[in-house]
């Protein structure tokens, strides 16, 4: 299951924050998607999904960028692009309770 010679060569040429950069990135974009599939979802209940795990995704993305050693940069970079689709999920969501 675990592909430990790919994480040793991973771990000979790359640096700790190289990898909570790439890790990072990697959790923000599912996050992202996640937010844009419950924003296009058509069932409530699929929207929650994808709205949750946009939630999990988010954080995983902004543990993983505080731990990047960049001084904070990758964390605000993450944060304020995943926010945009984040906060449209959420106007999507709130819109439920407006509909007769």
């Amino acid at each position: 299951m675990l592909d430990v010679e790919k994480a040793r060569e991973e771990l000979k040429t790359k640096s700790m924050a190289e990898i909570e950069r790439a890790t990072a990135m990697t959790w923000g974009a599912r996050a992202v998607a996640s937010y844009r599939l419950a924003s296009e979802a058509k069932g409530l209940g699929e929207r929650f999904r994808h709205f949750y795990e946009g939630e999990n995704y988010r954080q995983e993305a902004l543990e993983h960028a505080s731990m990047a050693e960049d001084r904070g940069k990758l964390f605000l970079g993450i944060h304020e692009e995943v926010e945009k689709d984040r906060r449209s999920a959420l106007e999507v969501l709130g819109s439920i309770r407006s509909r007769p």
